[in-house]
């Protein structure tokens, strides 16, 4: 009885706020603080009052252990990304609220709860930017515009930066399953998700060529040396999956049309406060004498615009060296992703 009021309890917990937090995101592109800060208490009260009912119980210390161990992980890993601009501020605090609410009895195959999650998370993201990506690619070729052609064309530099990538993913893909999730009971499905997972969020932080180029050659220098003094085939396995090369080989394909579609041009007139907007629009206020225009972006969410650069922005526009049109980068509200990736573990646990 005490168990599956608690289950309920914090499953509508969940619910509730992924709802909230989605409809503000996708409306507002805001998570309120208040909203989380609200739902966490309710969660973290809900924990104490089961983990006090169960002291008794024989799994007591087991369970405290497992959900202080997510916990901790969730707080890590989520300043982490934010840190690395994977995500924003808001989408870090909402994982860590839906996390400290999530049921601690509803584990996948002995993993951390955060650790799934996280999986199920950047995948239906991904794959939403797929979709998005190949039916603006879609529209435009039934338009005839001219911008599938850079979409499909690679050239000699192109092919030089693909095949760095390319080099880069597999050896990343290598030396995280022969040393992290071998030592993991995982089926194959979970390994090709995380697989996928861990090549984009790589891709989110190592963003230049020249690195990526370094850290491969990094990883080799440390295999052959592993190679020499421990032996060729010691303690490594050589055994190449095709599905993983054909794994990163869409991957790479795909992020290269998705980049295609991740700015928007918009009316001058309809900035509104949040927005980001492109490098190649900052650079045209240089130069310029009115004041209060935002020098630079970074073209993520730490330099959303606000409502006075919106201000400054529409005097520019109405100057002599003034523009109709500016381009924006098309921010993907990532609070529903959340709560789906979320609501998707929580489904297995349930069926399972």
């Amino acid at each position: 009885m005490i168990l599956s009021l608690y289950r309920i309890s914090l499953i509508i917990l969940i619910f509730i706020l992924g709802i909230c937090t989605s409809f503000t995101d996708i409306l507002k592109k805001k998570i309120y603080n208040k909203t989380l800060i609200l739902f966490s208490v309710l969660g973290l009260i809900i924990q104490v009052i089961y983990f006090v009912s169960i002291t008794s119980n024989q799994m007591f210390s087991y369970k405290l252990h497992q959900y202080v161990i997510n916990t901790v992980l969730t707080l890590i890993v989520s300043f982490v990304m934010y840190y690395y601009n994977v995500w924003a501020a808001g989408d870090a605090k909402l994982f860590m609220a839906l996390m400290l609410a999530f049921p601690q009895d509803y584990r996948v195959n002995n993993m951390n709860t955060f650790f799934m999650t996280l999986i199920f998370i950047f995948s239906t993201a991904f794959i939403y930017v797929v979709i998005d990506s190949l039916l603006h690619l879609y529209k435009n070729y039934m338009d005839k515009k001219p911008s599938i052609k850079p979409v499909l064309h690679y050239d000699k530099e192109n092919i030089k930066v693909f095949l760095s990538r390319y080099i880069f993913s597999y050896l990343v893909v290598f030396v995280f399953n022969q040393y992290v999730t071998q030592n993991f009971e995982m089926n194959q499905l979970y390994k090709m998700i995380l697989n996928l997972v861990l090549i984009t969020s790589f891709f989110k932080v190592v963003k230049q060529v020249r690195i990526m180029n370094i850290l491969s050659v990094i990883i080799i220098v440390l295999l052959i040396l592993k190679f020499y003094f421990f032996g060729l085939y010691n303690g490594l396995n050589f055994n190449i999956k095709i599905s993983y090369l054909i794994l990163i080989f869409g991957i790479l394909v795909l992020r290269s049309i998705a980049s295609k579609y991740n700015y928007k041009s918009i009316k001058v007139q309809d900035l509104k406060e949040g927005m980001v907007l492109s490098f190649s629009s900052t650079i045209l206020f240089r130069g310029s004498r009115v004041k209060g225009l935002p020098q630079y972006t970074s073209e993520n969410t730490r330099t959303r615009l606000t409502k006075e650069e919106v201000k400054s922005i529409i005097r520019w526009s109405n100057s002599s060296k003034g523009h109709e049109d500016l381009t924006i980068v098309r921010l993907l509200p990532f609070a529903p992703f959340i709560f789906i990736g979320t609501l998707i573990v929580i489904l297995i646990t349930v069926i399972s």
